[in-house]
Order: C-alpha cells, then sequence, then structure tokens
C-alpha cells in the first residue's frame, strides 16, 4: 500500500551539517538545523563561524544572525559553547515578502543601517550597540520610541482580547505577561512584534509598514532570547516561555494568512510550528510542572493537564471509527525491529493522542467551566514524536493522512472571529492535497469533506 512520494526540487549546497551529510538527508542549514534539533543532536553548524558559509545562501538583513565582534591580534581561542538545550529550537521570524522590503523599512521610520543592525529602541540592550553603528541618528530612538508606545497601546486595547480565548486566560494575557515584559526586554519586542501584525492586519493600507516593524521586533527579541537561553534560571524561565508562545502563534498566524504576508506556505512551515511548540515543552523542562504551577495565578490554570473524563460516550463517535480506519493503515507502515521508536510506532502513538485529544475536547462541551480546547488540541501536536514530524517534512504519505484528519479536528476551534488561527486549517488541507499521490487522495477525502463543507467531525458518516 505504502508509495514512495515525488520529492520536490531543491537547490544543491554542500554547507548542510556533518550530521545530516553522514545521513544522506536535506539539511535546512540553519544554526542549528531542525534535523538536529528533532534528535536532540548537536549541530555541528553551531559551531562554524557564519563567515564560513557560502554566499550563496545569503541571509535577509532582517534575519541576518548578529555578528561576533572581532577578536583583536593574538587573542586566546574562546572556548567552543556547550550545547544549547533543549528549548534552545530555531525560532524564525515571519518574513514578509522581500520585494519592497527596504522601501518598507523606511515608511517603517527604521532607517536601513536600524534594519541591517536591528538596532533596539531601547537604551542600553546590546543589539543597540554604538560600536556596531556609529553613525545612528539619535533622533531615530525618539521615533522608534514613539512607535513602541502606539503598538503597547494597541496591545492593551486590542491585541490582548484576540489572545482571550478562555476565561481562565484572561489575567494573564491582560496584564500578567505585559507587566513581565516591563522587566524582559526580550518578551517586550516579543509583545511589539505581535502587536504590530496585528495593527497590519487592522490596516491594509499601512499592512507592509507594520509587517516590517514586527519582523524588527522580532529579530531584537530572538537576537536576546538566543544570547541568554544558556542562562536560563528562576528568575526569567517564565519570561522565555511567553517569547517561546509568541513566537508560536506567529508561527501559526504565518501559515492561516501566508497568502496576505505574501509568502509561499509549504508543509515544512507546519512543521516548523510543531517544531516551535517542541521548544516550548524544552523551556518547561527546565523544573517540574509542580514548581511551575506553584507560582499560582493564570499560570497555574494554563499548565493544568486535562484529563478525559471517565464514563465518556465519545468513544463510539463517527471521528473515533475513522480513526479506526486510519489505524488499519498506520499498521502496514514498514516497523524496524531494532527500534522501538520507527515509522510505524509514532504514526499509531500520533493516532492514539488524536484519539484522547478528541475526548477531551467534546467532553469539555458538557461541563460549566470547560478547558481551553484550542491549547487542547495544539497539545496534540506538542506531545508528537520528533520521528513523526521529521516524516511530515519527507511527506510520508500515513503521515500526511494522520495530519488531515487532525486538521478536520483543528478546525472545530477555528472561529471568523479569531484574528490568529482562522484559516490554518484549511491552509494545511490544501498543502496536504497537493503533496500527497493519486492513490493517496481517497485517505483524506473524508477530513476534507468534513472541513469544506464545514461538518462536525462526528456529524459525518463513517
Amino acid at each position: 500500500m505504502e508509495k514512495r512520494t515525488r520529492r520536490l526540487g531543491h537547490k544543491k549546497s554542500r554547507n548542510g551539517c556533518q550530521r545530516c551529510k553522514a545521513r544522506r538527508v536535506k539539511c535546512d542549514e540553519e544554526r542549528p538545523c531542525r534535523k538536529c534539533v528533532a534528535h536532540g543532536a548537536h549541530c555541528s553548524l553551531v559551531d562554524q563561524p557564519a563567515t564560513s558559509l557560502s554566499t550563496s545562501t545569503s541571509t535577509s538583513p532582517l534575519t541576518a544572525p548578529p555578528q561576533p565582534p572581532p577578536q583583536p591580534p593574538h587573542a586566546p581561542t574562546a572556548p567552543t559553547a556547550p550545547p544549547k538545550p533543549a528549548a534552545a529550537r530555531q525560532f524564525v521570524p515571519i518574513r514578509p515578502a522581500a520585494e519592497g522590503a527596504h522601501e518598507a523599512a523606511s515608511e517603517a521610520g527604521l532607517t536601513p543601517t536600524a534594519v541591517r543592525s536591528s538596532a533596539s529602541p531601547y537604551p542600553g540592550d546590546p543589539a543597540r550597540d554604538p560600536r556596531v553603528d556609529p553613525a545612528a541618528d539619535p533622533g531615530d530612538l525618539s521615533e522608534n520610541w514613539l512607535q513602541s508606545l502606539r503598538l503597547m497601546h494597541h496591545y492593551n486595547t486590542s491585541t490582548c482580547h484576540v489572545l482571550i480565548n478562555h476565561r481562565c486566560t484572561e489575567e494573564l494575557w491582560k496584564t500578567a505577561v505585559p507587566e513581565m515584559a516591563c522587566s524582559h526586554k526580550f518578551l517586550m519586542h516579543g509583545l511589539l512584534a505581535l502587536s504590530a501584525m496585528h495593527y497590519a492586519s487592522l490596516h491594509p493600507h499601512e499592512q507592509k509598514k507594520w509587517d516590517i516593524i514586527s519582523v524588527h521586533h522580532q529579530n531584537l527579541a530572538l537576537r536576546s532570547f538566543a544570547l541568554r537561553l544558556n542562562d536560563i534560571n528562576q528568575d526569567n524561565c517564565e519570561a522565555y516561555f511567553f517569547l517561546a508562545t509568541l513566537i508560536f502563534i506567529l508561527s501559526i498566524y504565518s501559515v492561516a494568512h501566508g497568502t496576505r504576508l505574501g509568502r509561499a506556505v509549504s508543509l515544512d512551515n507546519v512543521s516548523q510550528c510543531f517544531m516551535l511548540l517542541h521548544g516550548i515543552k524544552g523551556i518547561l523542562e527546565f523544573q517540574p510542572i509542580e514548581k511551575w504551577r506553584q507560582r499560582g495565578g493564570p499560570l497555574d490554570t494554563l499548565l493544568r493537564a486535562a484529563e478525559v473524563p471517565p464514563g465518556g460516550s465519545w468513544s463510539s463517535s463517527p471521528f473515533q471509527k475513522r480513526l479506526d480506519a486510519v489505524t488499519v493503515l498506520a499498521r502496514e507502515v514498514r516497523a524496524s525491529f531494532n527500534e522501538v521508536i520507527n515509522p510505524q510506532s509514532v504514526c499509531v502513538l500520533a493516532l492514539e493522542s488524536l484519539r484522547r485529544t478528541h475526548q477531551i475536547c467534546k467532553s469539555a462541551d458538557d461541563e460549566p467551566d470547560g478547558v481551553d480546547k484550542s491549547g487542547v488540541a495544539w497539545a496534540w501536536a506538542a506531545n508528537l514524536p520528533p520521528l513523526f514530524i521529521e516524516m511530515i517534512d519527507s511527506r510520508h504519505p500515513t503521515a500526511l493522512v494522520i495530519l488531515a484528519h487532525y486538521a478536520a479536528l483543528a478546525r472545530l476551534f477555528e472561529q471568523a472571529s479569531n484574528w490568529l488561527f482562522y484559516g490554518w486549517s484549511d491552509t494545511v488541507m490544501s498543502l496536504l492535497d497537493e503533496a500527497l499521490d493519486d492513490e493517496w487522495r481517497p485517505w483524506i477525502e473524508w477530513p476534507k469533506r468534513s472541513l469544506t463543507e464545514r461538518i462536525d467531525v462526528d456529524d459525518m458518516e463513517v
């Protein structure tokens, strides 16, 4: 039954990491690359200086990593930094269309020098180093400062309400996170990035300008985030957690609204969203979950694990019966008897987790207070084995069929009024339809019909 799908062409490069070369797989050449991140392995690209990479793989000025200052003559060589913890995922800023980027940056009040150096509007921020930009105009600081005030006002009056999808998160997004951002500049930049993206969606005539400003703040946040991630401690772990959450939200939005952002979206972007969730989990592993919850407040409610209520009636629902058929398909995937974690086992695990996610979300409808169902739905992706995400990357047909059924379930928690997530499942289903061969498309007709005709997965015929 299983058939190798066609691989899209790609530009050849010799700049991949040593591990990907040894495994003979395509390396995305990020630092670290996602293949190494997925396996928890050290990526050799982290140890390479940026200048050793070929100029053929050029980087946008908005996403270029910071260059280390030159070493003085005869200076001792700095020791190699140890591998970053599991939380150090590759958080990539959302990129608007490259065409007109410099013009938009000028409209946004960011000088070309400021865009190249990602200078921060905050005094004392390492990103705004006079040695890096000695010709910086002091007047730019005032203009960026006014932009930041405008964005913070927009967040407090509009954006935070979009983030509140359950009463348990109201205090979190309205009060706790903004207050925390006042003590952590990287988190403040994350808030401003999200606010700018939201503002751009509400003001189409200024879209390009505010998209550029959003990317600018993402770069500032990620630069500080990457430099200090090895220094995570009791005082900053929550700030890191919420910044990673904001970057995940922006990545979801970039998939759902790729057309508006002027960018092509692929299944690689979808798997990147899932890897960002694994990055959030990595930060949570800094300490036992009980210690996170001991802090009290809205974070306690947010991290409370949802359970399947006893005696639920959803185990025999149409969606569960449909998953029975997909499970039979998953057991036909070739298994490796030498490894417990193999393509067959991770497909079966993903389906069992999807069953549980469906039962929790549906049972929540019967409870007065309920749970944050969208949060429970995304927890499915957070708990996926890394190998399953790699199978999505490599367009494994069985993994794509399972993802299609998840998209049909996730659609139930996308509301037209929700600026962030609405349209994500439609985009994913369209990508899956393009990626699968004719032999495999019948397997996604059921979830596709549920999604396109807006039929609840438990009102479908099996």
